[in-house]
């Protein structure tokens, strides 16, 4: 399992302090350091070197993100409150955007995924009818119920390993069923799967 070393960003010091004092919990995961504010990433990831970043933005919902975030090749959680502009900070490179009550399992399994190469996103944003630009997604075929179960399981940020043993299938089993998901709802990755599924009013809120 990956060693997450942690930089915890959040500029009310409750905030950092209670954040570290929940993730130091997680297995696997060391906290690095603190910072108290966004503007100085860079000299606090040159500082503590750390392998994942995560972000409070506190209550300012409109926050944007800093366009240069993905200079930094580093995987960033961002906690943000359920008015936040979501998008724009996919945009720049964002790992994964949970709501700021999400729970210790949650954002482990976000910084997990984020280690995998994948995104994560809290079904809030994805159901919210601003969330993402206006498209017309379409379902060229039916899911199985099975296949409905998975992108569910997408959609609330679990990996395929974490897929299977919710389900208790393989793992080889889960990736075969995405590609059927990815296919039917003219997807190019699980993340923009669980977008059009959202658009379609096929997740459960």
């Amino acid at each position: 399992m990956t060693t997450h070393r942690l930089l915890i960003i959040a500029s009310d010091p409750l905030i950092r302090t209670g954040l570290s004092a929940m993730l130091a919990n997680a297995e696997e995961v060391e906290i690095a350091g603190q910072g108290d504010s966004g503007d100085e990433a860079e000299m606090y990831i040159e500082l503590f070197q750390p392998t994942a970043v995560v972000w409070d933005l506190g209550w300012d919902a409109e926050q944007i993100a800093p366009v240069e975030w993905q200079e930094f090749d580093l995987p960033l959680i961002v906690l943000m409150p359920e008015e936040g502009d979501s998008q724009s900070w996919l945009q720049q490179g964002t790992t994964a955007v949970l709501t700021r009550s999400s729970s210790l399992e949650t954002i482990a399994a976000a910084l997990d995924a984020a280690a995998g190469g994948l995104i994560s996103i809290d079904p809030v944003f994805i159901n919210r009818r601003d969330a993402f630009p206006p498209a017309s997604p379409r379902l060229a075929e039916s899911l199985t119920p099975r296949e409905s179960e998975i992108l569910q399981l997408i959609a609330d940020g679990l990996t395929n390993k974490a897929i299977a043993a919710e389900l208790g299938i393989s793992a080889h089993t889960v990736k075969f069923h995405i590609t059927g998901i990815l296919s039917k709802l003219d997807a190019q990755s699980r993340t923009e799967a669980a977008i059009i599924a959202g658009r379609l009013g096929l997740l459960a809120i």
